[in-house]
């Protein structure tokens, strides 16, 4: 299959890719390099450098008739979302119409789309269900959720099969540092300093961690066996922050 991953050389996009690749995909990338870096993908591949929003993205689709869009690029950071809000829409919604109608135009087979358990908000019946009812609390979580909506539309109006994860906490290797990144990562960032652990609240709160590499599994494990619909990704494990 021919493979497209938005946002490729980024941290879950690049696992995607060489997941794909080790079975023998041909991969194809879009990515702004905004957060993504080249060096996280040293195996044969072509890319496009540029926003998922611009209208040269359809040169790429036509010169390489893809199979599946599996798309991860987005803007993530959620007091971006709040400070920010044009911005986000413009990546987390018109890039994603845009890959969503290029995939119509030229008859991609299958769509994942990279959603998040944001769109739950502080829903506290644990442990969530795809049916609980979304009720994002920032921008980011609110366009997430109206991307889902998108795919399912493009799904019922044009046939675009698509495959929607909501992520939990993702980490492992190639995650870049922020002032969001992730706790163990910003944990491990820390500790290979040498510098002291700062824990908020009483250090009680739970996550559910769910490592890079299982999410490319499942992402890969979903296209090949035709999966489509709303599915959480994650271990369904509570871990505290202590």
């Amino acid at each position: 299959m021919n493979v497209l991953i938005t946002g490729g050389y980024g941290f879950i996009g690049s696992f995607v890719a060489e997941r794909f690749y080790k079975e023998n995909h041909k991969i194809f990338i879009i990515d702004n390099l905004t957060t993504g870096r080249k060096e996280n993908i040293n195996f044969r591949h072509k890319s496009l450098i540029i926003d998922i929003e611009d209208e040269q993205c359809e040169k790429f689709f036509k010169a390489h008739s893809i199979d599946v869009v599996i798309h991860c690029a987005a803007q993530t950071h959620v007091k971006r979302s709040i400070d920010e809000p044009v911005t986000d829409s413009s990546t987390n919604i018109l890039g994603l119409i845009n890959m969503l109608n290029l995939s119509k135009i030229h008859d991609v087979k299958k769509f994942v789309f990279c959603s998040s358990a944001a769109v739950y908000g502080d829903n506290q019946n644990l442990p969530l269900r795809e049916d609980e009812q979304g009720n994002p609390i920032s921008p980011y979580g609110l366009n997430k959720l109206t991307g889902e909506q998108y795919c399912q539309k493009w799904d019922e109006l044009y046939g675009v099969s698509s495959l929607i994860y909501r992520f939990s906490n993702v980490y492992g290797p190639r995650q870049h540092l922020s002032e969001e990144s992730s706790v163990i990562a910003h944990f491990t960032n820390v500790l290979l300093r040498k510098e002291p652990i700062t824990i908020h609240g009483d250090g009680e709160q739970t996550r559910d961690f769910i490592y890079v590499s299982d999410v490319a599994e499942a992402i890969f494990r979903g296209v090949r066996s035709e999966l489509s619909g709303i599915y959480n990704l994650s271990t369904g494990t509570e871990v505290s922050i202590n």
